[in-house]
């Protein structure tokens, strides 16, 4: 078949007035976080996400969820690990011993990233793949959280949600 100019029009006016048509049919919805998991509602309480928040709550169970309420596993905070980039830092005006982001990467127009990892520990033998859960905890209540296994074979497995989130 040769491509030509009407044949492409063709294609591409049949595509568009699909996805059009049918927006649902190519859209992922995550059930559990309210049918639109990018609504305000479900990341209200992570808006303002820093390392400072999760700290305390280091030792606390939080609860992980898929398809609406079945428990997956219940998680242990084991860490919330700050990672300084050198904006930050030379904003703050101090060093730590975070890891840090290579300058090279770092230009001037980049604005300034507030990153932080959290790292878990399962409860359980059971394990979860890399994906977006509803995470409850009774002090912060429930959020979305992407989460990565740390590994296979691991017992109990860990995860791992890094945030990477700009400072105003």
């Amino acid at each position: 078949m040769i491509l030509n100019r009407r044949r492409f029009l063709e294609s591409a006016s049949i595509t568009m007035l699909g996805t059009a048509a049918l927006p649902g049919a190519f859209a992922e919805t995550v059930r559990g976080l309210g049918g639109n998991r990018l609504s305000g509602t479900n990341f209200a309480g992570l808006e303002n996400a820093s390392v400072e928040l999760f700290q305390p709550l280091i030792g606390e169970s939080f609860q992980v969820t898929q398809w609406g309420g079945v428990l997956l596993d219940r998680l242990t905070l084991l860490a919330a690990t700050p990672f300084e980039s050198p904006q930050t830092a030379s904003r703050t005006g101090k060093a730590n011993s975070a890891p840090k982001i290579p300058a090279s990467i770092v230009s001037s127009s980049v604005p300034a990233v507030n990153s932080f990892g959290l790292r878990f520990q399962g409860s359980s033998a059971s394990q979860f793949p890399q994906g977006t859960y509803t995470v409850t905890n009774q002090s912060l209540g429930s959020f979305a959280l992407f989460l990565v296994p740390g590994g296979p074979g691991k017992s109990p497995q860990t995860y791992t949600a890094i945030f990477s989130l700009l400072v105003p």
